[in-house]
């Protein structure tokens, strides 16, 4: 994992589920480096298991990313239109999600053990 990015919880969520959820450790401009955007790939985050599936969440890990999406708030200033800030980067393969300086993200992940498909 990037030197940048910490992994800030691990849950169970039952058979062969669980809860991760990623935070980038440093705020925009703190650092030269370390304030870059970070990608990490889920797949490397549970060495040894095969990821099956996974789904980002709302921060707490209830809803899913895109219902948080529609229910977020779109501000507008008077002279100007209506707006909604997304700080959203996708990394370059399906498995990998890059993190912006101080973002947290939380993903419902399916793994298999090793032993399921050896």
């Amino acid at each position: 994992m990037p030197n940048n990015v910490q992994r800030v919880s691990l849950e169970p969520l039952g058979e062969g589920r669980v809860m991760v959820r990623l935070a980038h450790r440093f705020g925009l401009g703190e650092d030269a480096e370390l304030s870059r955007p970070a990608t990490v790939d889920l797949a490397e985050v549970f060495a040894g298991w095969r990821l099956v599936g996974a789904e980002e969440r709302g921060l707490a890990g209830t809803i899913p990313r895109d219902e948080v999406l529609q229910r977020r708030v779109a501000w507008s200033i008077e002279g100007e239109g209506a707006s909604a800030v997304r700080r959203r980067v996708e990394g370059g393969s399906p498995t990998e999600v890059t993190l912006g300086p101080l973002q947290i993200r939380t993903f419902h992940l399916e793994v298999a053990s090793p032993e399921v498909y050896l």
